[in-house]
């Protein structure tokens, strides 16, 4: 990576990371860029060299380059072709060159390395003679405190004029709370030094700002000659906290900020000698588009290239971004550029003339987007809008203005100005006119008509855009992927959406809607989402679908959902056939009849905190609250993904005892061979936490446990399980310490049974369960290819596969279905089948279950072998109605959070895919964010004390984050979905709670009295099935939006 370039700039300097630790460099390089050969810096033979290794500047002949060996500041000499050390203050053993001028005379910068001070970050300016044989220089009157008045040990020196007599310098680099940091020119000529952005009265050590809002300067950058200063301005204004480029003048200490609201987030990293500053943007991010600055105006570099010279500079140079510009030469005409620091690519471009002549040249109205698009198709033409990425006026006439079609038709415009609301966007509006089919129209502004809102002497080039017109008739569909009639196993987003490909580009209307049914029912199966891209409409349901082998399907999208991109001419309705193909995989994980490893918490348990105490100290810090965590989640601090449910018996009353229960849904254990197996340990070695497992037989649901019933668990459950337990090797992690334990539940079998957790410790620590698993060991496997859940439907025809699994030769199979009343429906006699091992036998019974609209219908199938005997006991949900599944996002962010626009761009995709059936919430408590007053108990409660922003809270499931980031070979990507073996990401946990079936609809509506400040939130909660003796709470949040600010992007 190229770390800088002489002032002449005709040498560069590079190195590598070292391959024993990422955060040192290595492998020192020269490279000679008039004749682009690179020569090592290094004896391949030595080590030591090859692994820590810094170069940091080079005179204008090359002769001599400086920055660090070993740790140590030093310099190589071409002529001898090695590297000598350079001395170091009194007491500091460390550090390295920045520095140095071009004639090779005098170079500076920071020791490091006091052992007496005990400070890492411990630092102390450094200037050389290099010309006088590499002694010290002293440096008379250099400041030693930081803003605030505090001396901080920490003072580096970052450049020096090719003259000698100006040095750029830091005091207090790290120190940003309170604000220390400071940059300043030293000048040796008067041995006086002056803040940059600030004033200070160095009498009473008191500092004022250039600029209102301006907190301080994050980073500072010199030009060659040592006239101008440019850099990062770190400033807090109304509410929001931000970075702008800034231009400091030596001579005449002038501090310009570039204070315009699109400049926010840029920043200073080059300016020449004539005072160009060289930005780029985002200022918090390592991969950067970088920008000139000149007459008031930025102008991109690749725009400059693509204008003036004609080039595309991701086409010639391979690279996505531009980069940052780290140098350029006295001239103007060479610029060192690094395009991806994380993936080591740079480059070094020549130009025929300095950047800013060439700017007279570049039209920075060139930069538009249209509406419709350039090339559209339609019929009716109401509206065209050209949308610029600057503040715009209209200085033309409606008269200088034109469309009309290649065969002379000219439909009428009525406006050509501003449009409402906006200062970058122009509007032409027609009187609403047919287009004439096959004609091409084309909309000319001629050149001139438009300008920069206060500069009128920067103006538009010709604008020219064309448009077919079309049929006034309904958009059409000329093609379905999958196929009409053909075999579909799943209908989903990510893999097998229905593409609708129609004849015109189109858009969806705020009514489209598309629905997909099964053969037979009136009532849909699910409501379909629904994605366009230009001529291409994706149709997909928010869950994904089978489609069952054995059942005809169609997808139905209703008319008037379509329309062409102005908004006529709507689709009429479109049913699409499918035949289903999909058999559902009989798997040996079809031998569990309950699992749960607590990675989404305990909130699918039902818990009672029986003991009412009050954690002790100890406890609380780990989370535990009175009443409300009778088990709780618990994580290691380095894996807050992979959770375990933990109960505790430390109270502030020493003599407490716990009685907390966790217990399972109504589990069926069905025969004899059905086992209970759970992972568990213990938090303190020399405490006694036992753990107890209680069985409860009982034919009755439970939704929620009360007192009575933990009277029932201790009365008429039993205790199968009942032993101490241990933390393993370490009493601070859960990873590997955990004791695999097993029970046997054959005296249950053919019985409904609760299992629960018991804690009735007195005055120990805390016990822990994970991995949980009730497992059913048979010899055959049953399979069922129905729907878990359908919509008002009278009844059911039961089907299926049995998968031989163990044992011996099946020759006979009776099969009996039983309805919930334990009534027979149907029996399957079955004989001389000859089933072996890894063998399938399909059935399907004639007779259909009943099924009662609203309620979950229980049925079971009777499984008999010769001596084999077992039954599947499952539940087909027949809703009343199709309630809308929702999720909700919580998300922990912040304006000052320079990765959080990951997670604005995963929310956006989310609502793109779901629509309003995801609803994000976004909490505001990152560090100084202004509107994260009052909300930190909750931040607390929702994230934890350990997750970084951004992260969300998803259904209240667990804590996720957006993306993950990949190298690729084009550079650092992120995807939203997350990588085999990562943990996942919002968009999967999402796709997994859509799968996760809902029974009811909240229908909320509020209002709001502005005189008495009262909120009225009318809300009304709907079942689709019977609920009884459920406790329902709702959760309101009343948010608020057009809230604006600025926002870091890192």
């Amino acid at each position: 990576m190229i770390q800088n370039m002489s002032d002449n700039g005709k040498w560069a300097v590079a190195d590598a990371k070292s391959p024993e630790d990422d955060s040192k460099r290595a492998y020192p390089k020269l490279i000679d860029l008039s004749t682009n050969t690179t020569t090592d810096l290094f004896n391949k033979e030595d080590a030591s060299v090859i692994n820590w290794f810094q170069t940091m500047d080079v005179t204008d002949d090359g002769s001599i380059v400086v920055g660090s060996q070993g740790g140590r500041p030093a310099i190589y000499m071409a002529s001898k072709k090695a590297w000598a050390g350079l001395p170091t203050p009194a007491n500091w053993s460390n550090g390295c060159v920045n520095s140095i001028t071009p004639d090779g005379k005098y170079a500076v910068g920071t020791a490091t390395g006091n052992t007496a001070l005990n400070d890492s970050y411990a630092e102390h300016p450094a200037m050389w003679d290099i010309a006088g044989g590499g002694v010290l220089v002293d440096l008379p009157n250099l400041p030693e405190k930081g803003m605030t008045g505090t001396n901080n040990n920490q003072s580096r020196l970052k450049k020096i004029s090719a003259d000698g007599r100006y040095i750029l310098g830091c005091n207090s680099f790290s120190y940003l709370q309170p604000v220390d940091i400071f940059y300043y020119i030293y000048d040796r000529e008067t041995q006086d030094w002056n803040p940059i952005g600030f004033t200070v009265d160095k009498a009473n050590w008191k500092w004022t700002p250039e600029e209102e809002g301006l907190l301080f300067i994050d980073d500072a950058f010199m030009d060659n000659k040592g006239n101008y200063v440019t850099g990062i301005a770190y400033m807090v204004q109304d509410g929001s906290e931000f970075r702008l480029p800034f231009k400091y003048e030596i001579a005449t200490k002038k501090f310009e900020l570039y204070n315009e609201t699109y400049t926010r987030d840029y920043a200073g990293y080059t300016i020449s000698n004539n005072g160009t500053v060289l930005a780029a943007s985002p200022a918090g991010n390592a991969i950067r588009e970088w920008s000139i600055r000149q007459n008031g105006y930025w102008y991109d570099f690749s725009q400059i290239l693509s204008q003036h010279y004609g080039m595309d500079y991701t086409k010639n140079t391979g690279y996505n971004t531009t980069g940052t510009p780290i140098a350029i030469s006295d001239d103007g005409l060479t610029i060192a550029v690094q395009a991806d620091p994380l993936l080591y690519k740079n480059y070094v471009v020549d130009v025929p003339e300095a950047l800013e002549n060439s700017t007279e040249k570049i039209n920075l109205l060139k930069n538009y987007t249209v509406t419709p698009t350039n090339g559209s198709t339609f019929s009716l033409i109401k509206s065209i809008r050209i949308s610029f990425d600057k503040d715009v006026q209209i200085i033309g006439s409606l008269s200088d203005i034109s469309f009309k079609s290649d065969k002379g038709s000219t439909p009428k415009i009525l406006k050509f100005a501003m449009a409402t609301g906006s200062t970058k966007d122009v509007e032409i509006t027609f009187r609403s006119s047919l287009l004439n089919a096959g004609e091409i129209y084309k909309l000319l502004i001629p050149a001139g008509c438009i300008s920069l809102k206060d500069d009128q002497s920067k103006t538009n080039d010709a604008i020219e855009v064309s448009y077919l017109g079309r049929e006034n008739t309904p958009v059409s569909v000329t093609a379905v992927s999958p196929n009409r009639n053909s075999k579909v196993s799943q209908i989903n987003y990510s893999s097998n959406p229905v593409v609708f490909t129609f004849d015109c580009p189109v858009a969806t209307t705020d009514t489209a809607s598309a629905a997909l049914y099964i053969d037979g029912r009136e009532e849909p199966i699910c409501s379909m989402a629904i994605g366009v891209s230009e001529n291409k409409v994706a149709v997909y349901p928010t869950q994904g679908q089978y489609l069952y082998k054995g059942s005809n399907y169609k997808v139905v999208l209703n008319a008037g959902s379509v329309t062409d991109i102005t908004g006529g001419n709507g689709n009429l309705a479109d049913t699409v056939a499918y035949i289903g193909s999909y058999e559902r995989t009989i798997e040996v994980n079809d031998t569990l009849i309950y699992q749960n490893n607590f990675d989404n918490g305990v909130g699918d348990m039902l818990l009672l905190d029986n003991d009412k105490l009050t954690p002790s100290s100890e406890m609380k810090d780990l989370g535990f609250e009175q009443e409300n965590t009778p088990w709780m989640p618990i994580w290691d601090d380095d894996d807050s993904n992979n959770l375990c449910a933990g109960s505790n018996s430390s109270y502030s009353d020493v003599n407490g005892r716990a009685d907390d229960w966790m217990s399972t849904s109504q589990l069926f254990i069905p025969d004899d061979n059905c086992v209970l197996t759970f992972n568990a340990q213990s938090y303190r070695a020399a405490k006694k936490d036992t753990l107890r497992v209680v069985v409860l037989e009982k034919d009755e649901l439970i939704n929620a446990l009360t007192p009575e019933i933990v009277e029932e668990f201790k009365t008429k459950g039993k205790v199968v399980y009942c032993e101490r337990e241990t933390p393993g090797a370490s009493e601070d992690k859960l990873k590997n310490d955990w004791t695999l334990r097993t029970v046997k539940l054959d005296e249950f079998a053919g019985k409904n049974v609760y299992i629960a957790f018991w804690n009735n410790n007195q005055a120990q620590s805390v016990v822990m369960v994970d991995d949980m698993k009730v497992v059913h060991n048979m010899n055959l496997l049953v399979a069922i290819d129905n729907e878990e859940q359908v919509v008002n439907a009278e009844n059911i025809k039961i089907k299926g596969r049995i998968l031989v699994k163990a044992g011996e030769t099946v020759q006979n199979l009776t099969l009996t279905l039983k309805d919930a009343d334990n009534q027979v429906v149907e029996t399957i006699e079955k004989t001389d089948l000859n089933l072996e091992v890894g063998d399938v036998y399909n059935f399907e019974f004639a007779n259909p279950l009943p099924l009662k609209v609203g309620y979950k219908n229980s049925y079971l199938i009777s499984v008999t072998a010769g001596e084999e005997k077992t039954e599947f006991k499952s539940e087909i949900s027949n809703l009343a109605f199709k309630p809308e599944k929702r999720v909700v996002i919580e998300e922990f962010t912040g304006m000052g959070c320079g990765n959080c626009p990951l997670g604005h761009l995963t929310l956006e995709r989310l609502e793109k895919q779901y629509g309003n059936l995801v609803l994000p919430i976004a909490i505001h408590t990152y560090s100084g964010d202004p509107y994260a007053n009052g909300l930190g108990a909750y931040e607390t409660f929702l994230f934890g004390s350990s997750a970084g922003a951004p992260s969300a809270n998803i259904n209240r499931k667990g804590v996720y984050y957006p993306m993950a980031s990949v190298t690729t070979t084009s550079g650092t990507d992120y995807v939203y979905n997350a990588p085999e073996g990562s943990d996942p990401l919002w968009s999967d946990v999402v796709a997994q709670e859509f799968n996760i079936e809902t029974n009811a609809d909240i229908t909320i509506s509020a209002k709001y009295d502005a005189k008495t400040q009262r909120l009225d939130i009318p809300c009304q909660v709907k079942f689709a099935l019977n609920e009884k003796e459920t406790n329902v709470y709702l959760f309101a949040v009343v948010m608020e939006d057009n809230l604006i600010g600025y926002q870091a992007n890192g």
